[in-house]
């Protein structure tokens, strides 16, 4: 898409039909997270806004990576839109967000801010998923963090400067989805 520098809203639906379970009445109107962030914020979306995710086929839905660079302080977040490519790169989170990867086992973590490294120990701890614990190598870039926002999984990406306090990365995370997040429901 189009990248621009302009604050003015950006509408996202995500809406993903629920689970039924044995037993019980599943409600019949899809969940729904709709945010307006700064379209500044937004540097790539994929799919239809808006469109209720039926599978759980990556190519069958709907996602935004929303990118900002994180202030010295580690307090703001400024869009990376109109910034030189090189300080595009320098103390630089991604955010991303789908309606395919809604229900992920991420969110039955304790805090649910999960460092790529420690992934597998985590939920293989628990007995669930087998993952395998990455390390963030010195080639890349930037390294990956889950996270969870009411059962919305949102995969993180952070340059390494950050990705040494995932905390403060999932912080930042949650206070910007939070500030622009208009309607989320929770998944249970």
């Amino acid at each position: 898409g189009q990248i621009t520098s302009s604050m003015d809203p950006h509408d996202v639906v995500f809406r993903i039909l629920p689970r039924k379970r044995e037993g019980r009445d599943s409600p019949t109107e899809p969940w729904a997270w709709h945010l307006r962030p700064p379209s500044a914020f937004v540097t790539r979306e994929f799919g239809t806004n808006g469109v209720v995710q039926r599978s759980s086929v990556r190519g069958d839905g709907f996602w935004v990576d929303i990118q900002a660079i994180v202030s010295p302080d580690n307090k703001t977040l400024t869009p990376t839109a109109g910034q030189p490519p090189e300080k595009q790169v320098v103390r630089s989170i991604i955010m991303h967000l789908s309606n395919s990867s809604a229900l992920g086992s991420i969110r039955k973590i304790e805090g649910s801010c999960v460092p790529q490294h420690l992934k597998g120990t985590i939920l293989g701890a628990r007995g669930d998923k087998v993952w395998r614990d990455e390390p963030c190598y010195d080639q890349r870039l930037r390294c990956r963090i889950s996270m969870d926002a009411d059962g919305w999984r949102v995969d993180l990406a952070a340059t390494k400067d950050l990705y040494a306090d995932p905390e403060n990365v999932c912080r930042l995370a949650r206070n910007f989805l939070d500030t622009y997040t208009v309607r989320r429901d929770r998944i249970p």
